[in-house]
Formats: C-alpha cells, sequence, structure tokens
C-alpha cells in the first residue's frame, strides 16, 4: 500500500511539473515572390523622368500603379506610399547599393523602390523594377523585369497603370496555415486565461499573463512563459525580440519547441 501511494504521489508531482500544449492554428504570412516583406515598413517609390513627355507619362503611371497595388494589399488601401520624382541628371548610379542607400536616408524609409526609364521597342515595352529592403540582412538589392506591350486605342498611362498594379504581385504576401504549440501548466487558472486570450486574437492580454512568470523560481515555467511571449512576439513582426525570448527560455531549461521557432525565423531571413 505504501508503495501504491508513493508511486501516486510521484505521478503528481511529475504532472505538476510537466508542461501541456495547446496546438493554435493561423494563416501566417509568408515572404513574397521574390522574398521581401512589406508589412510594417515604410516604402517609397522613385522614378526617373526625362525631358521626353511619353517617358515621364509612363514613369509616373506606373508608380501610380504599383503604389496602389502594394496600398491595397498591405495598407487597407491607406494612400501610405510617397512618390518621388528624379530628374534624369542623375543617371544610372542611383540604381546602385550605394545610391539607393543613400535614398533611404534621404526619404526616411525602409523599402525603397526606383524606376529608370522604361524601354520602348516597337510596341514592346521593358521596365525594370529595383527594389532595396534596408531592414533584410541577407539580401537587400532585387530586380523585377516587368514587360508589356502599347495597345492600339488605349491610352499609354492606362497601360503604364496596369503594369504596375501587375507589378505587385511579385510583392504580394503569401498565406500559409500552420500549427503553433502554446505551453501551459494545470498548476493555475491564468495560464488557461493566457490560452483563451492568444486564441481570441488578444496577444498583447496573454503576455501581460505570461510576462510575471518569467521571474518565478521554477525554470520550467518561467521558459515556457518566455517562449510563449517570443511566439507573439513573431507573430507581431518583431523578430529580434523575438529571438531574445527564445534565448532567455534557453538559459532555463531547454524546450524542443523553442527550437523550433527559432529556426522558423531564421528563415525569414529578418533577424539574426
Amino acid at each position: 500500500m505504501k508503495r501504491i501511494f508513493a508511486i501516486a504521489v510521484a505521478a503528481i508531482l511529475l504532472c505538476a511539473c510537466s508542461y501541456q500544449r495547446y496546438a493554435l492554428n493561423l494563416s501566417l504570412m509568408e515572404p513574397s515572390y521574390i522574398n521581401i516583406g512589406i508589412s510594417g515598413k515604410d516604402v517609397a517609390i522613385a522614378y526617373l523622368e526625362s525631358d521626353d513627355e511619353r517617358d515621364t507619362l509612363f514613369s509616373n503611371a506606373f508608380a501610380t500603379g504599383l503604389a496602389q497595388g502594394i496600398e491595397r494589399d498591405y495598407f487597407n488601401g491607406k494612400n501610405v506610399i510617397d512618390i518621388y520624382r528624379l530628374p534624369c541628371e542623375v543617371g544610372e548610379d542611383y540604381l546602385e547599393t550605394g545610391g539607393m542607400e543613400d535614398m533611404v536616408m534621404e526619404f526616411d524609409s525602409d523599402l525603397v523602390i526606383c524606376l529608370p526609364l522604361a524601354e520602348f521597342s516597337g510596341n514592346k515595352i521593358s521596365q525594370t523594377v529595383y527594389l532595396y529592403d534596408a531592414m533584410d540582412s541577407l539580401s537587400r538589392r532585387r530586380v523585377i523585369k516587368k514587360l508589356g506591350s502599347l495597345v492600339d486605342g488605349v491610352d499609354l498611362g492606362d497601360i503604364a497603370l496596369s503594369m504596375g498594379e501587375d507589378t505587385e504581385v511579385a510583392l504580394k504576401p503569401n498565406w500559409s496555415a500552420r500549427e503553433f504549440n502554446l505551453l501551459y501548466f494545470d498548476s493555475g487558472r491564468n495560464w488557461y486565461y493566457a490560452i483563451y486570450a492568444a486564441a481570441n486574437d488578444k496577444w498583447d492580454e496573454a503576455v501581460d499573463i505570461w510576462m510575471p512568470y518569467v521571474t518565478k523560481e521554477s525554470p520550467i515555467q518561467k521558459a515556457c512563459a518566455a517562449y510563449n511571449i517570443a511566439l507573439a512576439c513573431f507573430l507581431h513582426g518583431e523578430h529580434s525580440l523575438a529571438l531574445e525570448w527564445l534565448d532567455f527560455a534557453d538559459g532555463c531549461t531547454e524546450l524542443q519547441e523553442s527550437g523550433e521557432l527559432r529556426n522558423l525565423i531564421k528563415s525569414y531571413g529578418r533577424a539574426g
């Protein structure tokens, strides 16, 4: 009888120290086709103009269409992207990495999109689009080539506007269904309250509940709370902060979920 009682007590203590997993299914915004993330960034578009009215008309309309497409998909249609004109005297140097870095500073933007003059050959149009992402530590400069055609009876500005909007497809976010685990314990109602808040997309409330646990004596509870906070940071685009919380969790104890989340964050190429 004493042996049975001792085993039962040990089982209870083991459950009290073990964490549980709550599966949370979310639609996650993945990097775009050209692996550029725009959400939460300040974007500026600059186009080169010349003495030829056709060039300026096309460039302005293309830039406008591109801005409208980005604003529709990332900023709920709000007019937040500034469009700048560059005189032809600047030449092609502004398309090099150093020139685009300067524009990031000049326009106070995170992502700068530059448009040189379009190339016309017969009824064919070719527009090159240069992008510089100052927040990407891996590969900041990218290039897109957009092709179009002149159509009889269709205004050049309308063609350019449509081409600009179509170019935005390469920047459009991809969505994927992913399952994440929230970690909790059966030792108190606050863990359940935090899961309920997170499941209802009230992450700030959930973080407020988890935060006191990172100062508890139990290493496993500290690690689980820190992991949950890291997940909240990641889902809100704060990737560097998420990695810091994972570092804290790993310093408390080893969690399988921590390594999985760290690998996912690094696959986005936005932080360390």
